[in-house]
């Protein structure tokens, strides 16, 4: 059991009052979700996935098909949330940060292959596995920053949905910065067709992927009863 402080407060003498390993977790907990929330981002990446399926591809998939990604990491998302917080009780955080890292961030590797293969190979790795791995990590930052700070609980979730909402903002400019720094605007037909930017859309995935990677290597000893 982690030590427990009552009182999460920040007055002057806030160094006397939050003990520091408490507030590394929190620190931490704020990274890893800053780091697995891919799903915030899934927006701005729709356009350049589905125009390199269509045209890359040779595919007749459209915004409506690819919409399922998303739809798939959500849902596999809220069904394993469960069974991360069952793991956690089982297994100590470590383990459950650990196994849910390795997967998520995987699967965004994985994702850079099976983009050139087809959409439902693309709804396996980047939609069912993403969701796995986040669903895995996302309850174990708020347990142990609330077993913490157990009079803040409030607070602390604040902190770490903060770092949840947060990335979205920063990986979408990422995101966009990476695949379309000329600012190529889409064809008539809603699709983007320029050769450069289509060649830069599956190693975007392995740039986020070492994002996750470099975000979470560090946490996992971090994250302590």
């Amino acid at each position: 059991m982690a030590p427990q402080s009552p009182h999460f407060r920040w007055p002057a003498n806030i160094s006397c009052r939050l003990p520091v390993r408490g507030v590394l977790a929190v620190a931490s907990g704020f990274l890893l979700h800053f780091s697995m929330s891919c799903m915030l981002t899934i927006g701005n990446l729709t356009t350049y996935l589905t125009s390199y399926l269509r045209v890359r591809g040779s595919q007749d998939v459209g915004y409506a098909q690819t919409v399922w990604v998303n739809s798939l990491m959500s849902l596999t998302e809220g069904l394993i949330v469960l069974l991360g917080s069952m793991l956690y009780e089982r297994c100590g955080p470590r383990l459950v940060v650990l196994l849910g890292s390795v997967v998520a961030s995987g699967a965004t590797a994985l994702t850079s292959v099976s983009v050139k293969t087809s959409l439902m190979w693309v709804i396996m790795t980047y939609g069912v596995m993403n969701g796995v791995g986040m669903g895995l990590v996302y309850t174990v930052p708020l347990l142990v920053g609330c077993k913490w700070f157990p009079n803040s609980k409030g607070r602390v979730s604040g902190i770490l949905a903060a770092g949840f909402g947060l990335s979205g903002m920063v990986f979408t400019v990422i995101q966009t910065s990476f695949i379309n720094p000329d600012n190529v605007s889409t064809e008539e037909d809603g699709f983007f067709r320029d050769a450069a930017l289509l060649d830069r859309v599956p190693k975007v995935f392995l740039l986020q992927h070492r994002q996750k990677r470099q975000l979470t290597k560090h946490l996992v000893e971090q994250k302590r009863d």
